[in-house]
């Protein structure tokens, strides 16, 4: 008997799902909870009328039991149109609440976004709006800290040459001081000079770059000769650190089509950079590779110091590795902050990565047309 209980069941429930009703009620249900407020309203409402309507012409003729029937089913039908009515008003009233907390500054906020389609939505773009505005907000303090930041750092970099010139100056107005002694002063005063020179020049070229004002006049050139004659031109430097160079390429000649003064001078940069902190009796590997449709050079070094800075962060104008404005270290902390322009006027990119000890710079140049490089 029971399993012909069983089977029965079985069979009214494969019966059921080949029924169109099956298929009806779920694709109902979604349509219902899909609906906006202004769909739901409208449709609730109209079915009441016309349940009304219908009650009215035929009460008269109506048997009892049918007659109390429809009324059950349309205290049913009102209890239900009150209820969703309810849980939407409990929604809004929850995105309402959200709304005056992210008004008070609370952006770890998140207003929950299942239910009415129209306050779901409501609630998404309530989300999307202060994601948007904590960024923005971040972005603006970060921008104020910054600009505190450059403004501190020029006055520092430009008042520091500026006094050792003017005690220097002093000093050679002495007339009790021997002539070696003012042959060191002129030397210290050419040495400050130059110093404040470079840094008005890369003031200068940080507002060109920033005004769209630098032209790039490109041609061919060969990056792997360009590094070595950077290489080249600091070899003095490196050699008394005792510092090796690496250069290693995935062809003998890599023919880009670029600007190569500015170019030299984002290679100048990065190699002046691992003279400056790479740890003595290292090696510094130069790699270059052929990426998709790209050319990337890699720069490798061992830090001299703990790198706690930030590497998005490094490329900020006046912002160095070595965060003390006090070290021996020369350079105005523009350096970067060019170098990473010029590369992304070419179309190009630059990023830096750390590892522990590893600092590593990558620059990735487009190729422009096929066929340009030599192998």
């Amino acid at each position: 008997m029971e399993w012909v209980k069983t089977v029965g069941k079985e069979s009214a429930k494969r019966e059921l799902k080949k029924s169109r009703l099956y298929f009806i009620i779920p694709k109902s249900k979604e349509l219902y909870y899909n609906w906006g407020i202004c769909e739901k309203t409208i449709t609730l409402s109209s079915i009441a009328i016309i349940l009304m309507v219908i009650f009215a012409f035929l009460a008269d003729n109506m048997p009892y039991y049918t007659f109390i029937g429809f009324i059950i089913l349309y205290i049913a039908y009102i209890l239900g149109c009150l209820l969703t009515l309810i849980r939407d008003v409990k929604y809004f009233r929850l995105i309402s609440k959200g709304t005056e907390e992210i008004a008070k500054g609370n952006f770890n906020l998140y207003i929950d976004t299942k239910g009415n389609r129209d306050l779901s939505n409501l609630a998404g773009n309530i989300n999307s709006v202060k994601i948007g505005y904590k960024k923005a907000l971040e972005e603006h303090v970060k921008n104020e800290r910054l600009k505190s930041e450059l403004i501190s750092n020029v006055s520092h970099d430009l008042k520091t040459p500026l006094t050792s010139i003017i005690t220097y100056v002093d000093l050679l107005k002495r007339e009790d001081s021997t002539e070696e002694e003012k042959e060191d002063y002129i030397k210290i005063l050419d040495s400050k000079a130059k110093k404040l020179k470079v840094l008005i020049e890369d003031l200068f070229e940080v507002s060109k770059i920033n005004s769209g004002k630098l032209e790039l006049a490109k041609e061919k050139v060969d990056i792997v000769d360009l590094i070595y004659q950077v290489l080249g031109e600091c070899s003095n430097f490196y050699e008394e650190k005792h510092i090796d160079f690496k250069l290693k390429s995935f062809a003998s000649e890599v023919v880009l089509n670029l600007d190569g003064k500015q170019i030299s001078r984002v290679i100048e940069n990065v190699v002046s950079n691992a003279l400056k902190y790479s740890m003595e009796n290292t090696r510094v590997y130069i790699d270059i590779e052929n990426g998709d449709n790209e050319v990337i050079i890699s720069f490798k070094n061992i830090a001299s110091y703990e790198m706690n800075f930030d590497v998005e962060e490094i490329f900020e104008r006046f912002k160095r590795g070595d965060e003390s404005r006090n070290s021996e270290v020369e350079g105005s902390g523009l350096g970067l902050a060019i170098s990473k322009s010029i590369v992304e006027l070419h179309g190009g990119e630059m990023r830096i990565e750390k590892e522990g000890d590893l600092f590593k710079v990558f620059i990735a140049l487009k190729l422009q047309q096929r066929g340009i490089i030599n192998e």
